[in-house]
């Protein structure tokens, strides 16, 4: 009986081992993508469109947003988005850090700035009746 435990025990190791390269080699197939291709980084001020881009991996631009209330700085390179700079006093839209997927927001109160991510690839977090 040892030896079919001993060969079992081999194939248990080998479909294991196949299975670690098999998500090593792909781990874009179980992680969420950074940005769709039909993403684009929508920025507003006081409710109002200012300015509408694509965002798309290649992309690499830097642009000053001024406000009656203060400026931020959005900054988007590799997909991401993020404030850089910015004139309010607490710079929690700084701190947020970058987004990258359709959905996702960062706001400047003070200045009353909102960046958001839109696009077709937005997930339904929850419904609600």
């Amino acid at each position: 009986m040892l030896p079919l435990t001993r060969k079992n025990d081999i194939w248990l190791a080998l479909a294991l081992l196949l299975i670690g390269i098999c998500l090593y080699f792909a781990p874009g197939l179980f992680t969420p993508h950074a940005a769709a291709d039909s993403a684009n980084v929508l920025v507003s001020i006081d409710g109002e469109t200012y300015r509408e881009v694509p965002l798309r991996p290649d992309t690499t631009e830097t642009f000053r947003i001024p406000t009656l209330y203060g400026t931020n700085v959005i900054h988007i390179e590799n997909g991401c988005v993020s404030v850089t700079q910015t004139s309010c006093p607490d710079k929690l839209c700084v701190r947020h850090g970058a987004i990258s997927r359709p959905g996702e927001i960062i706001v400047c109160l003070p200045n009353r700035v909102v960046v958001t991510i839109t696009g077709s690839d937005e997930e339904m977090d929850t419904v609600v009746r």
